[in-house]
C-alpha cells in the first residue's frame, strides 16, 4: 500500500522539535507563569491614557462589538504547506482554569517579521460585568507550543461606571441642608431647588451630567430633573418645584451621574 504524503517521518518529528525547542528557548522560559509568548497587541481604546489605573477596560460604548487583538509574529513557524494553530484561552478572573474559546488556523509560511495576525473574539464571550484574564497559544502540527503572558479585560456594566463614585452633591443655600424643603421654601426661592454638583477628576468638553430626584418610591416622571452640559459656572441645577411636588411626603433623595464624553 502506497504510504500518505502527509505522514511525518521520525526524522520530521525530530526538526520539528527542535524547532519547537529552539523558538522556546529564544522566548525565555524565566517568567514565573511559565509564559514564552509575548502579550497580544490589544486596541488602542483599552488604554486611558490620562487614568492609566483604568487600562484594560472596555469603554461603554465598545462593550456590545467584538473584540480584535493582534498576535504578534513568532519565530520557527510552520513552513509553506504546514500549518500553525493560534488558541484564545479566556476565563472570569475569580475562575480557576482557563476555557478555550478559538482556534484560528494559520497556514505556513509563518515568519518572524509578519504583520500581527488580526483575532476576532466575539462580544458573547464578555456580554456579562466581569473581568476576564486571556491569553493565546500558538501550537505547531504536532501539538507543540507555547503561551502568551496573561491580559485583563474588564467589562464594567453596573453604574458608577470604571469604580468612579464621585463625591455627593450639596445643597445651594443652607436652609435646604438644613431643613424640610416645603412649599414655603419653594415659594422663598423662586420655585427651584438649587444643588451644587462638585468637582471631579479629569473633566473633559462633552461631559454630561444628569440629576435625578425620587422620594420612598421612584420620580413618577421616570426621567432626569436635568440633562446638560457639566461646564456651566457656577456648576447649579435647579430642580423644579413642579417635580417636586410629584413626590409623596417623606424624605427627598437627589442623586446625579456624571457621563464622561469618549466613553
Amino acid at each position: 500500500m502506497k504510504e500518505s504524503q502527509n505522514k511525518v517521518t521520525s526524522q520530521q518529528a525530530r526538526e520539528h522539535y527542535s524547532k519547537w525547542l529552539r523558538n522556546r528557548q529564544a522566548l525565555g522560559t524565566s517568567r514565573a507563569d511559565g509564559a514564552t509568548l509575548p502579550k497580544a497587541v490589544l486596541p488602542d481604546y483599552v488604554f486611558w491614557p490620562d487614568d492609566p489605573s483604568l487600562d484594560g477596560y472596555l469603554p461603554l460604548k465598545k462593550q456590545e462589538t467584538d473584540l480584535v487583538i493582534g498576535i504578534p509574529a513568532w519565530t520557527n513557524g510552520a513552513e509553506a504547506g504546514g500549518e500553525d494553530k493560534i488558541i484564545i484561552e479566556w476565563k472570569r478572573i475569580e475562575a480557576e482554569k482557563y476555557v478555550s474559546i478559538l482556534t484560528v488556523p494559520q497556514p505556513g509560511p509563518n515568519e518572524d517579521t509578519d504583520p500581527d495576525v488580526q483575532i476576532t473574539i466575539p462580544q458573547f464571550n464578555f456580554e456579562d460585568h466581569a473581568t476576564y484574564i486571556f491569553r493565546y497559544w500558538v501550537v505547531n502540527e504536532l501539538g507543540e507550543g507555547g503561551y502568551s503572558i496573561a491580559q485583563t479585560i474588564t467589562v464594567d456594566k453596573i453604574a458608577p461606571h470604571y469604580g468612579r463614585e464621585p463625591d455627593a452633591l450639596s445643597f445651594t443655600e443652607p436652609e435646604a441642608e438644613n431643613g424640610d424643603i416645603t412649599q414655603d421654601y419653594l415659594d422663598n426661592h423662586g420655585d427651584v431647588l438649587a444643588v451644587t454638583i462638585p468637582a471631579y477628576d479629569q473633566p473633559k468638553a462633552g461631559d454630561i451630567v444628569e440629576v435625578f430626584i425620587e422620594g420612598n418610591v421612584p420620580d413618577p416622571a421616570a426621567i432626569p430633573v436635568f440633562t446638560g452640559d457639566i461646564f456651566i459656572n457656577p456648576r447649579v441645577v435647579n430642580i423644579p418645584g413642579s417635580r417636586i411636588r410629584r413626590i409623596p411626603d417623606g424624605p427627598l433623595f437627589v442623586t446625579y451621574r456624571l457621563i464622561e464624553s469618549g466613553i
